[in-house]
Order: C-alpha cells, then structure tokens, then sequence
C-alpha cells in the first residue's frame, strides 16, 4: 500500500514538473466526462464494538474497480457520482488480543458516492482537485450466521488530472480517506433476542484510471 502511494505522488510530482517546464496547452473541451479506476484498499482501524468489548477486525487489503461521472459547473468545481466494487474478505475477529475467529466471513460492499471537487489549475493540462463526499454502502455478507445493514459514510479526497495528448482524455491519480460503518445481526434469535453489533472500518484507498469527457 505505501509503495503503492509513494509511487502515485512521485507521477504527480513528475507530471507537474514536466508541465511547467513544457509548452504543451490541452483543455477541457466539454463539462462532462466518465471514468473507469482501479484502487488499492487499505484498512487501518477495523473495530467491532458489542458491549464495550475491545475487539478488532484483522482485514486483507483489497482491489476493487470503480465506475464515475463527473460534471463541471466552472473550471474549478465539479460534482461526482461514482460507484465501487469492493470485496472484503480473510477476516479475522480478535478480542482482547486473543483470536476469536478465523476467516470469519466475507462481505461484499458497493458504496455509491456523491463527491463536490475543487479544482485547481496549471498550464491548461494539470488539474490538481481536493474533494469532500457521502456514500450510501450496498453492503452483502457471506454467513448463515450474521446478517448486515446497509450504511452511511464518507470520504476526503485529493488527487489530480492530467489531460493525456488529447483534451477528450485525462489520466487521473487520487488518495481518499473513508469512513465506513455498519451493523450486524444474528441471523438466528439467540436467547430470546438477536444482538446487534457495529462495525466501524476506517481506511485509505489509492486509485489511478481515465476520465473521457464527451
């Protein structure tokens, strides 16, 4: 995941000097555009709280691919619809630093996000953006024994694009925080009652794709 950011702000730094330095002059050419992305996920504070218990969630990272939209009310603030494909799987459930379970389950999340972006701009060709979101969270669960709420996020974004030899193309490279939190249930009642227990996931997510504006 580290190689994975250093590498993406090492393109941005190299993009940016080559531009300054070049006279090379794309613009957008229209306010719209659509996008395909590949991401690398990492989860940095997986908790599951029932009762006060200090548990954790042991989580592998992830690759999902994303989909978006995009349009630009000036040349500096535009709105995203985008949606992502996201599998979790391999969890490990620990309490009290002791391993409970083992490969628990998996759970399959589609967060749909609606982001306003502020754009920046140098030399007609790199748009460095800062952006600010919610999500609504199509969450699945892979278990007879537990089932899961859909949920509410949100997510802090930067990143930038870089019109590629032709205004109708836009190389794009972004690092965005999210907030991810959910509710499980028994599936089954236990005792009498079926508990509930929330899970907060926390993460980065590094991603680089193409925007095409027609």
């Amino acid at each position: 995941m580290k190689t994975l950011m250093y590498s993406l702000v090492v393109i941005l730094i190299i993009s940016t000097n080559y531009v300054i330095a070049s006279d090379i002059s794309y613009d957008r050419i229209t306010n719209k555009s659509i996008g395909v992305n590949v991401k690398h996920v990492f989860f940095y504070d997986d908790s599951l709280n029932k009762y006060g218990a200090d548990s954790n969630f042991d989580i592998d990272s992830a690759m999902p691919v994303g989909i978006n939209t995009n349009y630009f009310f000036n040349k500096n603030i535009s709105i995203e619809l985008s949606i992502d494909f996201l599998l979790i799987h391999n969890v490990n459930w620990t309490i009290n630093g002791s391993d409970l379970l083992t490969d628990l389950l998996k759970i399959n999340t589609n967060p749909i996000n609606l982001t306003a972006r502020y754009h920046f701009q140098f030399n007609k060709i790199l748009y460095p953006y800062v952006g600010l979101g919610c999500s609504y969270n199509f969450n699945e669960i892979d278990s007879r024994l537990y089932e899961i709420d859909d949920s509410i996020g949100y997510n802090i974004n930067i990143g930038s694009e870089l019109i590629c030899f032709n205004p109708r193309i836009a190389f794009v490279i972004e690092i965005k925080y999210f907030n991810l939190d959910a509710e499980l249930t028994l599936s089954r009642p236990f005792a009498g009652f079926r508990p509930k227990y929330e899970v907060k996931l926390h993460g980065l997510s590094s991603s680089m794709g193409f925007n095409f504006y027609f």
